[in-house]
């Protein structure tokens, strides 16, 4: 964790991580010459992802520093089963029931036996 061995907190580290999307989505953007327009519920949901996105690593960050980098990190991953389950059953990506859709549940259910493994363990 580079943030912990360079001992700022959290919310200074989180900084260049957003700095680093924001030249993602400009590298990604720029070469299509066009301007790129989002519409109004798009810009929202993209918005709202963002900021949840945000949220998620402060948290990260705070559960990493009060019980350790190893199972701080393995629970934080753990997230990954929530938003595949939002992914299939809110937006249909994908489709609920197709072969894909199978492969994530169990992908999700080996995060999940893997989750608990480790917790045993500690």
């Amino acid at each position: 964790m580079p943030a912990q061995w360079a001992a700022v907190p959290p919310q200074v580290s989180n900084f260049p991580l957003a700095l680093g999307i924001l030249g993602g989505a400009l590298v990604l953007a720029l070469p299509a010459g066009e301007p790129v327009r989002l519409g109004l519920r798009a810009t929202g949901t993209q918005l709202g992802a963002g900021v949840l996105f945000g949220i998620g690593n402060l948290a990260l960050l705070a559960l990493v520093a009060r019980v350790g980098t190893g199972t701080g990190f393995t629970v934080a991953q753990l997230s990954l089963v929530v938003n595949a389950g939002i992914g299939i059953w809110v937006f249909g990506v994908p489709q609920p029931g197709t072969r894909q859709a199978r492969k994530v549940l169990a992908g999700i259910l080996i995060a999940g036996i893997g989750g608990c493994v480790i917790a045993a363990m500690r």
